[in-house]
């Protein structure tokens, strides 16, 4: 039976049930529950055990139920954007998402956020379980370009930390930077990739680097490890993130003034 992830962004018992039953009807397994979080929580990852349920039980489709007032909240915006990366990073780039509406849509609903702009999106009237079982059913995406691999690791004691490695092959270093108010980074480090290193030793570190991409000031960190495939195995790079970043951005380490760089919103 395959699962279907589902993140309430709501309390709302009844929904929930219903929602589980009608996908039970089609043959699939509702997991989840609500996502609760606040300004200060968010980056303390509080909503990362839930992210690491719907791992450990291999979801095949992540439903967000969502209503226009939490949909609108800054902290819940940014903790699906993280949420998204990291489901897609541990499940698979394709992994198929969708947000679930409660009620009419009205002039005051909030788009959705960066992350989740590519979901299906249904509205509570839709027969929107059908869908969801041709979508389940549907083949996977087997190749095509894939995209860098970014996830989120820590908890209120250790922090935020975001995790980048490469899709394929190896950067020769990279410089990692942070976008919005009061967003910053005051660490970074290398080591195997799915966790936090225990140690870990920065070749030629630089900190407090300035650059503009797509409208944002932007402050960066760079280090020149060897970040993806190597002899040793696989190794990503770490970065200790404060605050609530509107964007990250990131490229394997040059010398260039025109090197190509990824953006990530959070918004």
């Amino acid at each position: 039976m395959k699962t279907i992830a589902v993140t309430a962004l709501s309390a709302d018992d009844a929904r929930l049930a219903a929602l589980g039953a009608t996908l039970g009807r089609y043959g699939l397994r509702a997991a989840g529950g609500v996502w609760e979080t606040t300004a200060e929580k968010v980056v303390t990852l509080d909503w990362r055990p839930m992210a690491d349920a719907f791992v450990a039980q291999g979801a095949s489709f992540w439903l967000v139920a969502a209503d226009d007032k939490a949909m609108a909240d800054p902290a819940v915006r940014y903790g699906l954007n993280l949420m998204a990366s990291s489901l897609r990073a541990a499940l698979g780039a394709d992994l198929p998402v969708a947000v679930l509406w409660s009620g009419a849509p009205g002039p005051e609903r909030p788009a959705l956020p960066a992350q989740l702009r590519d979901a299906l999106v249904f509205e509570a009237g839709d027969a929107w379980a059908a869908k969801v079982v041709a979508r389940v059913h549907r083949a996977r995406a087997s190749d095509g370009l894939q995209p860098d691999r970014v996830s989120v690791h820590g908890n209120e004691q250790l922090g935020q930390w975001i995790e980048l490695a490469p899709a394929e092959g190896a950067w020769p270093g990279l410089m990692f930077a942070v976008a919005g108010e009061g967003a910053s980074i005051d660490f970074q480090a290398t080591g195997p990739g799915g966790g936090l290193p225990e140690k870990s030793v920065i070749a030629y570190g630089q900190s407090g680097l300035k650059l503009e991409s797509a409208g944002r000031e932007f402050t960066g960190w760079a280090l020149r490890n060897t970040v993806g495939a190597t002899d040793a195995g696989p190794v990503s790079y770490y970065a200790r993130v404060r605050g609530r970043p509107e964007a990250l951005l990131w490229m394997p380490y040059t010398e260039e003034d025109d090197a190509q760089a990824t953006l990530l919103a959070l918004d």
